[in-house]
């Protein structure tokens, strides 16, 4: 059964956000979508401070995003997520941004996971997703996916995971794999082609001290990644670029 339930709130692109071409980057407007995913769960009382009380947590396992263009600094965005499925071990939320004339910027889906914080394993989301009342619009024809692509090797140059780059939960926010992969792509992609479409696959959790590496190869257009912490795989990313106009 379909219900209205959704959440909105509006973002504005500021100079911290943009890249050296004016315009939002990557990890900017992942970070917006994960910002309005928590605070709709927090208004719900569903939200990462809420269930630490209880000795669990959220954590992001795929998301997907389509980018039709990067907003530029100043701009207004509109935001929309929902709920839009809860079963067994995964909750499925999508996502929305237009600018202030209603036009696409980026929209996303994504699949999380509740753990426990003890054991570090998932465990059923239903008691905290009946807070929520589900939509059953999807904003693609399939959610997220199992990523397959052979990794590449990882390259020598390796990063020791800061304290900056922890959240709540107290391992690495997902948003720092995702600006450690946008660091190692060689600038003549960045000069030549745009990004119109990201995927990741969560594999594993980091945590401060660890030592990060990214692999990395392009062909024609999608540039496949995985961020590895010595020789296991702990996050896939796949993109895809087109020439810029």
């Amino acid at each position: 059964m379909k219900n209205a339930e959704e959440y909105k709130d509006e973002y504005r692109i500021r100079a911290y956000d943009t890249s050296p071409d004016g315009k939002a980057g990557v990890s900017a407007l992942l970070r917006m979508l994960e910002d309005i995913a928590g605070a709709h769960a927090i208004l719900r009382g569903a939200g990462v401070p809420d269930l630490l009380e209880q000795g669990i947590t959220w954590v992001l396992s795929r998301i997907e995003v389509k980018f039709y263009r990067r907003p530029g600094m100043g701009e207004r965005l509109i935001g929309e997520t929902w709920p839009r499925e809860a079963k067994g071990l995964k909750a499925c939320r999508e996502f929305r941004f237009t600018d202030q004339e209603g036009n696409l910027v980026m929209e996303g889906a994504s699949i999380w996971l509740v753990i426990d914080l003890e054991k570090r394993r998932p465990v059923r989301v239903t008691t905290c997703m009946d807070k929520f009342t589900l939509r059953e619009e999807m904003v693609f024809e399939k959610e997220p996916g199992k990523l397959t692509f052979q990794s590449p090797p990882a390259s020598e140059e390796k990063i020791k995971v800061p304290y900056s780059a922890l959240d709540m939960n107290d391992h690495v926010n997902n948003i720092y794999y995702v600006t450690r992969a946008m660091d190692s792509i060689p600038d003549i992609l960045r000069t030549n082609r745009e990004i119109e479409r990201i995927s990741l696959n969560y594999i594993a959790e980091c945590f401060k001290g660890d030592s990060l590496s990214v692999g990395s190869s392009m062909e024609e257009g999608t540039l496949n990644q995985t961020v590895y912490r010595g020789d296991e795989e702990v996050c896939k990313i796949q993109s895809l670029w087109k020439d810029r106009m």
